[in-house]
């Protein structure tokens, strides 16, 4: 068996899923909007307040056991609000937190083709979709 065609199929579904979603999803980061359709470890969504945050962490600060959840971005201390994949932390922080378009959010990294957490929703609709972190803390999902 050639030793490169594993490497090659996960490289292969990597650039199909970077085209793919790239393609179909917008970024708008802390800096510009409270609405968001993609978003990579290392990135966060805050609230138009400030008060909350969305985005990836790990309770000991380290790059293993990754989750992804909403906290009080202004107390130092990492205090959560919510905590999407609870039972199935991330190892790497490869992780990416994207909106499909039936309006579900999911988490997956490059080397996965099924998502390792996802919401149940299930949206027919033409328009946008987008989420917005909200002052209150709660995450929408918004029709446009």
């Amino acid at each position: 068996m050639n030793p490169l065609l594993p490497k090659r199929a996960v490289f292969l579904v990597s650039l199909y899923l970077i085209i793919f979603l790239g393609s179909h999803l917008s970024v708008a980061l802390e800096n510009s909007s409270s609405t968001i359709q993609i978003i990579k470890d290392g990135d966060r969504l805050v609230s138009s307040n400030k008060n909350f945050a969305l985005g990836f962490f790990s309770f000991d600060n380290s790059t293993t056991r990754r989750y992804v959840g909403i906290w009080y971005n202004k107390i130092p201390q990492l205090t959560l609000v919510w905590v999407a994949n609870r039972n199935q932390p991330l190892n790497d922080t490869s992780g990416t937190l994207a909106l499909d378009r039936h309006g579900n959010l999911v988490i997956f990294t490059p080397t996965q083709t099924v998502s390792l957490w996802s919401t149940n929703a299930s949206i027919q609709s033409n328009n946008d979709l987008s989420i917005e972190l909200w002052n209150t803390g709660n995450l929408a999902l918004i029709e446009r």
